[in-house]
């Protein structure tokens, strides 16, 4: 078994679509119906982003030279396909964006590079380079057989580089002669030969002196997001500017958006860029948060269905607070701000969404070699799937006084067989262990806590495994004493 390393739903513009899946050290096309097929890629293993750009699907893997797919053909750096080796790739309105990049036997880990306009029904991304490079002493022209400057979109003004030889330096372009010559604005000093070099000023340095490297690029409002681990950058074509006093992401994958907003997550938790700034919003599950581990960080996968977020996480250990899941999902109610807590079969490692036939379909990669449709049937590959669902603590009490709790009653639709569980927090500690309290037998089902059940808070576990229909858990109304009062009801929202 092996990680899926990269998955991506490829549209053409003449309506034709595929699934993009990068596993082990090849790419497979899967056509949606029946038919997965092999490319024979030879690639490192290692993880595979795409976007798509133009008409093609665009695959960076920070190895491997950059692929470009037309829906039949894959080209690899070839003939006016030219573009730095980058680690992330993402279009943005007109332009697409190639993040951590690596040429001339350099790496740039926080540098962009950007497309420029398309020629000849070409990605123009304003690079060239090359080993065989020609200079004269006392000249500015210099030459390079196969070279395509013109074409490649290289322009006046532009930096070129000559990295290795005699000449080594850096110069401006003048002129661009013809494809394979341009004059200088500087004479050579030597005559030399089969010199390395490169040119174009398609590029943006972020933040090089802060010891961070750019982790992930996202959008946001027709905007470029540029995440670093513990920075963020929004540029808009024209100006580079910091989002002051928040960080970055240390996951590239587990950036989302849902409507104007962009979630992404830190080691600090969940946090939501609406534009402007950032905000923590994961603080209500920070015993959660608090139990991933360091060498999940990096790994962290997201996606949206409609106004749920989910963000697979892997395990979550906190002995602290009892809490011990295994490949565990975290989710937000976006709508309602609402956290929940959730656990897979499988480690989920990359993902997409696609909307095919006017179904939205979501596609997950997993560390076993497979691709799971999210919300296809009822059981996980013919096994029942295992529900859990834990609520936030709820403090019935005014000034979180002690109480009571006499039972509670549990809306929910195709609930029956449910197990529901119970936490109290205390006087001066937090219960270890879940206390069983019930099974839910309808739509509404009405739990008795046992005879002096008393605590400051309570929180509430529900659990199954079956395969059986979706399940809707609406609420819980909790039923407690005061030292005055008679019996109250006090609403738990999931």
């Amino acid at each position: 078994m092996s990680n899926i390393l990269g998955i991506k739903h490829y549209v053409k513009a003449d309506g034709s679509e595929s699934i993009v899946v990068a596993y082990g050290n090849n790419i497979g096309i899967f056509d949606g119906v029946s038919t997965f097929t092999g490319q024979g890629r030879n690639l490192a293993v290692t993880e595979m982003e795409f976007d798509v750009s133009l008409d093609f699907l665009l695959g960076v893997n920070g190895s491997n030279p950059n692929l470009m797919y037309d829906g039949s053909s894959w080209h690899a750096g070839g003939s006016g396909r030219r573009m730095p080796v980058a680690n992330y790739v993402k279009t943005v309105g007109a332009k697409t964006y190639l993040v951590d990049l690596s040429y001339a036997n350099k790496n740039f880990r926080s540098r962009i590079w950007y497309s420029g306009l398309p020629k000849n029904e070409l990605i123009v991304w304003g690079y060239e380079t090359g080993t065989n490079l020609v200079q004269t002493q006392g000249s500015k022209i210099i030459t390079s057989a196969g070279a395509m400057f013109s074409t490649l979109g290289i322009k006046t003004g532009d930096p070129f580089f000559i990295t290795t030889g005699l000449n080594a330096g850096q110069y401006t372009v003048d002129t661009i002669d013809f494809e394979t010559q341009i004059t200088l604005f500087e004479e050579m000093k030597n005559t030399a030969t089969g010199s390395t070099y490169w040119v174009g000023s398609n590029w943006l340095d972020v933040r090089t002196n802060d010891g961070d490297i750019l982790r992930g690029i996202g959008e946001n409002d027709n905007k470029v997001l540029l995440f670093k681990r513990d920075s963020l950058f929004k540029y808009d074509e024209r100006e580079l500017r910091r989002v002051k006093g928040v960080p970055g992401t240390t996951s590239h994958r587990s950036i989302v958006n849902v409507r104007e907003n962009t979630y992404y997550f830190h080691d600090t938790g969940i946090w939501r860029y609406d534009g402007v700034t950032s905000f923590l919003v994961s603080r209500p599950i920070q015993d959660w948060i608090d139990g991933i581990s360091v060498s999940d960080f990096p790994n962290v996968v997201g996606w949206a269905d409609e106004d749920l977020i989910y963000w697979a996480i892997g395990d979550i250990v906190n002995a602290d607070k009892d809490i011990n899941i295994t490949n565990g999902v975290l989710i937000l109610d976006t709508a309602a701000q609402a956290w929940s807590i959730g656990k897979f079969a499988q480690k989920i490692t990359c993902t997409t969404t696609a909307v095919e036939t006017n179904a939205r379909n979501v596609y997950l990669g997993t560390t076993t070699d497979e691709v799971l449709t999210w919300h296809s049937g009822n059981a996980h590959i013919s096994a029942p799937i295992e529900f859990q669902a834990d609520t936030v603590f709820h403090f019935p009490g005014q000034a979180y006084n002690v109480v009571e709790f006499v039972k509670c009653e549990v809306y929910t639709l195709s609930g029956r067989g449910i197990s529901v569980y119970y936490k109290l927090f205390g006087t001066n500690k937090i219960d270890t262990e879940w206390r069983p309290l019930g099974d839910i037998n309808n739509d509404v089902t009405e739990l008795v806590f046992p005879r002096g059940t008393y605590g400051r808070g309570i929180a509430y576990r529900f659990s199954e495994i079956s395969t059986r229909v979706p399940i809707l858990l609406g609420r819980v109304d909790t039923y407690y004493k005061d030292r005055e009062a008679r019996n109250m009801p006090s609403e738990v929202a999931q």
